[in-house]
């Protein structure tokens, strides 16, 4: 991963620094954003556990420039943090901001399985956590059942 995301900001460094001051970054909407350079530059600094830094740029846009990018940036920043209702508030503004951006919407529908406990007991009312959460009971059963062919078979 630390090696996608240095590759990742190389590209963008040359495409910054390279005589491409006009470049724009796409969303998966199919819309160009205008500030994708510093949309780019904070994704960069998630990526890279930087969070105070990407937060702190987040905070200096204007709340009148806040796009549904800023919003689902910070977003995934809460999620980071591991501030479950923070970021699905965050996402849920970016999805009716922009509600074709798929990217947006993929988050947003993790995010909102997990609320609902569907990976693995990650945010439940009771917060309880079961041995099937990480699946070792379909693995166990399935060992179980391998042995007992293959007793049935050897005896």
């Amino acid at each position: 991963m630390k090696e996608i995301n240095a590759a990742y900001e190389q590209i963008m460094n040359i495409r910054k620094n390279g005589g491409h001051s006009s470049y724009r970054s796409y969303s998966g909407s199919g819309t160009y954003s205008s500030a994708g350079s510093r949309y780019s530059d904070i994704r960069i600094l998630i990526n890279n556990g930087r969070f105070d830094e990407a937060e702190q740029r987040l905070s200096d846009i204007s709340p009148s420039e806040r796009t549904a990018e800023w919003y689902y940036l910070m977003a995934v920043l809460t999620y980071r943090k591991g501030w479950l209702e923070e970021s699905y508030n965050y996402a849920s503004a970016a999805c009716r901001l922009d509600p074709n951006d798929t990217e947006y919407q993929s988050f947003f529908n993790r995010i909102r399985r997990q609320r609902s406990g569907d990976f693995g007991g990650g945010y439940s009312s009771d917060h309880t956590v079961s041995c099937c959460d990480g699946g070792c009971c379909e693995f166990m059963s399935c060992m179980l059942c391998t042995d007992c062919l293959c007793r049935g078979c050897c005896n």
